[in-house]
């Protein structure tokens, strides 16, 4: 049967294979018969707009639904798998306080798959299941909502600065066509990465990354990347690994693998342009750091500041094309560059510049003794006594007038209390910390005072 630009009202019990063209809206209840204990299809082809509900029978069979056109969910969706027929791009658009829930969310499973691309007519919410396509595109202003342990398998994200966020944790595996390629995106909430993955554009993780397999898969970013959660091993201890092409900043905690810096300068003799790393807190940073000097010779001595560096305590390969931090601390902050005798010329590397912050800004001048001033510049302080038992100070300064958040997380990133939320004057705060009813262990504070994010490492010992 074909039913063509029709209204759809009360139970509406579908036992067979339905065919809608044209705009279809569905308002009513859209179901297999109970007693069945098997499913149906629906084929749509052209804008099919849901105001009701599509749902379960009584043995939770569910109908398939399959569509050649732009969808637009408005009510409660449930189906078995919800695939499209053709490349697109197609146009989504959900209810963020109603439930999507399309099961296999995919392209359709020819041989090969269909490149299908969804473009976002709206922020949108999907719960569980797998969403498989070629490219989904968020358009600027809508985020994207991964509930119920979602893997995202796509080719492509196109993200225009949207965040990813969940009610837990989601999944980014690789997409139809063997590719996982993120572009400008936030990453809220719990992303774990089942293969490898690149990204481009300005990526900020504000929530956890983590591996989520036994294999420690690379995570490759040919731009910018700050780190303002957590990156941690999953609960076997694998490690996810990092290369880095852009600058890169960890205002949070990181523990990974290797942090490979793989920014390229230019074929001139001397290396043109560098590459930024920013550790406000190498505490918090533990990795190694390799600088590659992505150019070839004869032999390499790599320079910091001017000076030959040479091998010991945490640093080695200064000879050799990658030089190695198995930790980074504050006197290896510096400039870096390798020199490189390549055929008889000497030809030089980019600048690896590694820091506090981003911009290389120096920290703030104390000042007249005894004179308290206005600070000039966002600052965390770290806690003390650290450790401690019970009781801790922690203190931070505001150069402005900001609406402050200052928030408790445990060794696994889970929040455990928030200590401020609201606007504070310019000047030097500080937040006493009572932990009595908290266990033993280390914890972390983050602070995000209008644009500044930043995050210490606190020890309570019992």
């Amino acid at each position: 049967a074909i039913y063509q630009d029709v209204v759809l009202q009360g139970s509406i019990l579908i036992d067979t294979h339905v065919n809608f063209e044209g705009q279809v809206v569905n308002q009513g209840i859209l179901k297999v018969p109970d007693g069945f204990q098997t499913s149906a299809q629906i084929t749509a082809r052209g804008t099919f707009i849901n105001q009701g509900t599509l749902a379960p029978n009584n043995f939770n069979k569910l109908l398939f639904f399959k569509l050649d056109g732009d969808l637009d969910n408005q009510g409660d969706w449930q189906t078995q798998e919800l695939s499209y027929l053709g490349a697109g791009p197609y146009v989504l658009k959900t209810d963020t306080s109603k439930v999507f829930q399309p099961g296999s969310f995919l392209a359709w499973q020819g041989t090969p798959w269909m490149p299908t691309i969804v473009v976002s007519g709206s922020p949108l919410r999907i719960d569980g299941g797998l969403v498989k396509l070629k490219k989904l595109v968020l358009q600027p202003g809508h985020d994207l909502q991964l509930n119920q342990h979602v893997t995202l398998a796509v080719d492509t994200l196109e993200g225009n600065g949207n965040h990813i966020r969940s009610d837990g944790a989601y999944t980014i595996d690789q997409g139809p066509h063997n590719n996982a390629v993120i572009q400008s995106v936030s990453l809220e909430d719990t992303s774990r990465f089942n293969h490898p993955t690149s990204f481009s554009g300005s990526i900020f993780n504000q929530g956890v990354m983590e591996e989520a397999s036994s294999i420690s898969w690379v995570l490759t970013f040919h731009d910018d990347f700050h780190n303002l959660g957590f990156i941690i091993p999953n609960s076997s201890t694998t490690k996810l690994r990092f290369v880095l092409e852009g600058d890169m900043e960890n205002a949070g905690f990181w523990q990974s693998g290797s942090v490979d810096l793989k920014g390229t300068g230019t074929n001139k003799l001397e290396g043109v342009g560098s590459q930024k790393v920013a550790i406000p807190d190498s505490n918090n940073f533990q990795a190694t750091l390799n600088a590659w000097a992505m150019r070839t010779g004869s032999s390499y001595q790599w320079e910091k500041d001017g000076s030959a560096v040479s091998n010991g305590g945490h640093l080695s390969g200064a000879t050799t094309s990658i030089l190695s931090f198995s930790k980074v601390a504050p006197g290896d902050y510096g400039s870096y560059r390798c020199r490189i005798d390549s055929s008889g010329q000497t030809i030089f590397s980019r600048d690896v510049i590694i820091g506090d912050v981003l911009t290389g800004i120096e920290p703030e001048d104390g000042g007249l003794p005894g004179v308290s001033a206005l600070p000039t510049r966002f600052e965390l302080g770290q806690n003390y006594p650290n450790p401690f038992n019970p009781t801790t100070t922690i203190p931070y300064a505001l150069p402005q007038a900001s609406p402050v958040r200052l928030v408790l997380y445990d060794a696994l990133g889970r929040q455990v209390a928030v200590l401020v939320d609201g606007h504070q004057a310019a000047g030097r705060h500080q937040v006493r910390l009572d932990a009595s009813q908290l266990a033993a262990g280390i914890y972390f504070y983050r602070l995000q005072a209008g644009p500044f994010v930043q995050m210490k490492k606190l020890v309570l010992i019992k």
